[in-house]
């Protein structure tokens, strides 16, 4: 084999390295969509968690603070029986001790009227100190149940803030998501580019190396 035809083998075998090297490097470095996205998401399962578990306290203090409303109802509806009863003894106290005044005045003293007098106004009396009682034991129902509302809107604050918390970071979320879904395209664009010019720098010493 002689000297030329050696050189001219070499030449082709530089040309075909050059070649190939050069389609590595657009392959490996130029071409493809490889462009992960990578966002770390914020971790909100503890917040689900914790609205859960405040969501279901509501409903039991829901729950209770029904009974509370049954309670309060019912004693009411006792203090509207007892005052209607304290009007019936207070009538009667009326015309019982009118009556004994009538006789007293016409000098009877009648003792049947006299006692019927005293138990209408006794009975007066003990109705009218069951409904300061019956009235007290109402304001202590009311007030069990402001303080059941008051918890139940402090939790319900909790679940509101968890949740303004989730939005929040569901909205940083996606803003991250969209920075770098814009960087990963700007990388692709770039990529995009250096494959075209790298294409054509290799079909350059493709016609060079056939010529």
């Amino acid at each position: 084999m002689d000297k030329s035809t050696v050189k001219h083998i070499s030449g082709l075998i530089l040309k075909g390295i050059v070649i190939t090297l050069a389609c590595l490097f657009v392959f490996r470095y130029c071409g493809g969509c490889d462009n992960n996205i990578e966002v770390e998401k914020s971790n909100n399962d503890s917040l689900f968690l914790a609205m859960r578990y405040d969501s279901l306290l509501s409903l039991e203090l829901s729950k209770v603070r029904y009974q509370d409303s049954i309670n309060i109802l019912a004693s009411k509806y006792k203090e509207d029986s007892l005052n209607k009863l304290v009007t019936k003894f207070e009538v009667l106290y009326r015309k019982s001790s009118k009556t004994v005044r009538e006789q007293i005045s016409e000098g009877i003293c009648d003792t049947n009227s006299v006692k019927i007098a005293l138990d209408d106004c006794e009975g007066w009396h003990k109705v009218a100190e069951m409904i300061i009682a019956q009235k007290d034991t109402t304001i202590k129902l009311l007030e069990v149940e402001l303080e059941h509302t008051k918890e139940d809107l402090n939790i319900n604050k909790g679940i509101v803030t968890a949740a303004r918390i989730i939005l929040k970071n569901q909205a940083d979320d996606y803003k991250a998501l969209e920075k770098s879904s814009k960087k990963a395209l700007k990388r692709q664009k770039i990529k995009t580019g250096l494959a075209i010019i790298g294409g054509a720098i290799v079909e350059g010493l493709t016609i060079f190396v056939l010529k």
